[in-house]
């Protein structure tokens, strides 16, 4: 039989289970059971960012996290209105160099004693999780790239949508992509996908470290070691030999999430 072609758009990336010799050349088997050759592939090496648990004592809202460079900290005789509160060593530094976190109460949605749910700052690109009025965790995560632009009174393309929602469905992995219908690129088993607002997730992004900035075709990019913290800390859990979930039902409800 004769090989069927099929083209990987540029940008995308792809998964594989096996891997073999043939004609001189190395060939993947990808996870949807087509063959490519290896020496037309470039590897990703994911981010090893991971975002900061909060025990209340020697970690505790607010924080701030430094992007990018080292920044300059400061003492100073005197404070000075553009400076970050004084870091737990004693130094200042200024505000724009650094993004702050600050805790924020869960209003606007019922919420039970102790009850789990996430907070995520487009405007700040932070991601803090919560149970009641505890934080328990904070990171920074890349939103839509087209931050908070409208069109025609619409939310635009490549935009994070705001609002309060429940986590929908979860799944280990699965192929995503910015243009369902064109499919210009797609990224393939997208790790700790947890959709909040189809088809809007949370989920790991093994292809950039530019967290902290918009990025995202409208879902929330976490590293994907934060990503794996939050997609087992939130609800519903799922059993280990499942590989994905819905809220509901038996079940219970899925963690609240607010944008």
């Amino acid at each position: 039989k004769r090989a069927r072609a099929k083209w990987i758009p540029n940008r995308s990336a792809i998964a594989w289970t096996n891997e073999f010799t043939s004609g001189g050349r190395t060939w993947v088997l990808t996870d949807d059971l087509l063959v490519a050759p290896k020496d037309k592939l470039l590897p990703l090496e994911p981010s090893t960012y991971a975002g900061v648990h909060i025990d209340g004592d020697r970690v505790r809202l607010p924080l701030a996290f430094v992007r990018k460079e080292p920044r300059v900290k400061y003492r100073l005789r005197s404070t000075a209105s553009d400076l970050t509160p004084v870091t737990s060593d004693g130094y200042w530094m200024r505000e724009h160099d650094a993004t702050l976190v600050e805790a924020h109460p869960p209003r606007g949605f019922a919420l039970a004693a102790g009850e789990k749910w996430v907070d995520v700052s487009i405007f700040k690109g932070t991601l803090v999780a919560y149970e009641g009025e505890r934080a328990v965790f904070a990171t920074l995560i890349s939103p839509g790239a087209n931050g908070y632009k409208r069109e025609n009174g619409e939310r635009a393309k490549f935009t994070t949508p705001t609002g309060t929602f429940r986590i929908e469905w979860k799944h280990r992995s699965t192929t995503m992509t910015p243009d369902p219908e064109r499919k210009s690129y797609y990224l393939s088993e997208v790790p700790f996908t947890q959709f909040f607002h189809m088809p809007f997730a949370l989920h790991a992004a093994y292809w950039h470290d530019r967290f902290g900035e918009p990025k995202s075709g409208g879902c929330v990019n976490l590293s994907p070691r934060d990503a794996k913290w939050l997609f087992e800390w939130t609800d519903p859990p799922v059993p280990d030999a499942w590989h994905g979930v819905r809220s509901g039902d038996a079940r219970g409800p899925g963690t609240w999430v607010r944008v």
